[in-house]
């Protein structure tokens, strides 16, 4: 009898757990397969990374493509050998701009799109969305030039306010600002429009807490990472370490993207406030259009 109650007490804490909303999110995040999905985006952020990084230091104005280089140097902490590598890198910017050619750029944006395929697929299964057909592929590659631009402003902006009066608040607040806007629109795009812009907001909000976390973060810890993994393992060491701090990034890319889609799905009054609709699809792109209209139709016929 002892045994039997201990199960049944068991299986009505799981069910308490399956109807609240910790466990709707973390079902959901078992159902995208979230720490799998979290390895692939890493897998594919350090295989776009460096090619990425050479075409844009080739291709970028000097002062945008020289800002993204130094904030990739900080924000890894690179040492010895590898810090040396990354100034010949920036050194040599002008015999690489002569040789880098059409080939090369498209072998590089083709290795950088496979990481917006991967994100993208996050998104859909996220929010529960079936597969984009193929007429929707022109969005990863929109998705990158924006990110491109982004990045190059962000870059840009933080060697002109270095050293102003309270530019580490003020650039905390606008690296925030900044990084809500390429989150919402990102979902936007990625998704392919069937989310509405309202309904995407907690999942961008959280991103962009989530991702400037990490970059203040990474600061820290990273060059400790990259440092003792260098002086231990020697140049493969900074992979381990540079890989080891991906999967962080796309574990947090993965759950706040879930977190946002179960928050907006929600039946209750959380879920009613942040897709700004009664009915539970509310947050698909049309859907509350649709149900104004037919409310509309439905006064006007009782009356």
């Amino acid at each position: 009898m002892a045994a039997l109650r201990l199960v049944q007490t068991s299986a009505r804490a799981r069910a308490r757990l399956s109807e609240s909303l910790l466990g709707r999110v973390w079902l959901r995040l078992r159902e995208v397969e979230f720490l799998d999905r979290a390895v692939v985006l890493a897998a594919q952020m350090f295989l776009a990374f460096i090619p990425m990084l050479i075409v844009i230091a080739a291709l970028l104005p000097t002062e945008a493509g020289q800002g993204i280089i130094s904030v990739s140097r900080t924000r890894l902490g690179l040492t010895g050998g590898s810090q040396e590598a990354l100034g010949e890198l920036v050194a040599a910017r002008e015999d690489i701009q002569r040789s880098v050619g059409i080939i090369s750029v498209l072998i590089a944006f083709a290795t950088a799109t496979s990481f917006t395929r991967a994100l993208q697929r996050v998104y859909e299964r996220a929010w529960r969305l079936p597969r984009a057909g193929p007429r929707e592929s022109w969005r990863g590659i929109v998705w990158l030039g924006g990110t491109v631009v982004y990045l190059g402003l962000i870059s840009v902006a933080a060697r002109m306010t270095s050293g102003l009066p309270y530019a580490t608040a003020a650039g905390a607040i606008g690296a925030l600002v900044a990084a809500f806007g390429l989150w919402w629109w990102s979902q936007r795009m990625l998704t392919a429009r069937r989310v509405r812009w309202r309904a995407l907001v907690p999942g961008a909000a959280l991103t962009a807490v989530g991702m400037v976390t990490l970059a203040l973060l990474s600061g820290r810890i990273v060059p400790r990472m990259v440092e003792n993994n260098e002086t231990t393992f020697g140049p493969s060491g900074v992979i381990f370490a540079l890989v080891s701090w991906l999967i962080v990034v796309g574990t947090v890319l993965v759950v706040t993207a879930v977190v946002g889609a179960v928050l907006v799905q929600e039946d209750g009054p959380i879920g009613r406030l942040m897709r700004g609709d009664e009915s539970r699809d509310g947050w698909r792109e049309g859907r509350a259009d649709r149900s104004d209209a037919e409310g509309r139709t439905s006064q006007v016929e009782g009356g």
